[in-house]
């Protein structure tokens, strides 16, 4: 078909009839060609069939095509998988093709323009597809998280306030933000630990 891009190896033929054809051609690209070579190398091709009868009469065929067989490629910048922010952000979406068919970027399944900043706090899923003239498909999917918010301050559960404390070391346990770092400062006493994701956070043998 003419003006047609295809994303694997062809092997074209071109028939001229008449019956009292005088002479024929067929070029590729202005070369002679063999019917049914395969033609394999990416690239666009015009492929021509001549004939004159004996008459004289003379007609020309042409039909132009490219092989493409190279998925396009996507390179997301500003964000990375699996990482959380707290600032804002900006993802920016670059798609190297020639033939370019048809671009979808969506972030949480909202269409999105590539630059724009990202500053409410959430979980986010970017997806970039991208198709080529010639079918050939490619996507990129990247997840993070935006948190601007500090963590509320962790409510210590035990011990409880005023307490006295028998022995020379102690459980403390508490809850906070899911998730959050948290440290503990008793004395010349430092450590952290991170909270589950339901929010609960315990330091064993604290003197």
């Amino acid at each position: 078909t003419d003006n047609s891009y295809l994303n694997h190896s062809v092997n074209p033929n071109v028939t001229i009839l008449d019956d009292h054809l005088a002479t024929s051609s067929v070029t590729l690209n202005g070369h002679p060609y063999q019917n049914g070579t395969q033609i394999s190398e990416e690239g666009g091709y015009s492929l021509q069939g001549y004939g004159v009868d004996l008459a004289g009469n003379e007609t020309t065929e042409q039909v132009w095509f490219f092989l493409d067989m190279t998925p396009p490629v996507i390179t997301v910048s500003g964000v990375e998988d699996g990482v959380t922010y707290n600032t804002p952000v900006q993802a920016a979406i670059e798609v190297i093709e020639d033939n370019v068919g048809e671009i979808s970027i969506t972030l949480n399944e909202t269409p999105y323009e590539s630059g724009t900043i990202i500053s409410v706090d959430d979980d986010y899923e970017l997806v970039v597809n991208v198709t080529d003239r010639a079918g050939n498909e490619a996507q990129v999917t990247t997840t993070f998280t935006v948190d601007t918010t500090a963590p509320d301050i962790p409510v210590i559960v035990e011990p409880q306030d005023g307490a006295v404390i028998d022995g020379q070391e102690t459980l403390v346990t508490g809850s906070t933000e899911s998730n959050a770092l948290v440290r503990i400062v008793v004395g010349d006493y430092q450590n952290t630990t991170v909270a589950t994701a339901e929010g609960l956070f315990s330091f064993a043998n604290v003197p």
